[in-house]
């Protein structure tokens, strides 16, 4: 059970993320015809993506995994 606590934990993390880096380089990214194309975008997209990355990877280490032990501990697993 506490595989799945720790992939649902993480799924909730990226989406957050997602989120967060579609509205954080909206402004950045609008206009772009490509993505690809508009250097302001893709420089957004990289730097919102590695701050996310760190925050998912922080929140997994002291979040998810601690809160998800206590979680099958306390239900018996």
């Amino acid at each position: 059970m506490g595989f799945q606590c720790n992939v649902l934990c993480s799924a909730g993390c990226a989406a957050g993320c997602v989120g967060g880096c579609g509205v954080a380089c909206a402004g950045p990214c609008v206009g772009c015809v490509s993505v690809w194309a508009c250097p302001k975008c893709i420089a957004c997209a990289a730097l919102c993506g590695a701050i996310a990355s760190t925050v998912c990877w922080v929140i997994g280490q002291y979040g998810c995994a601690p809160g998800c032990d206590w979680i099958c501990e306390k239900a018996g697993w």
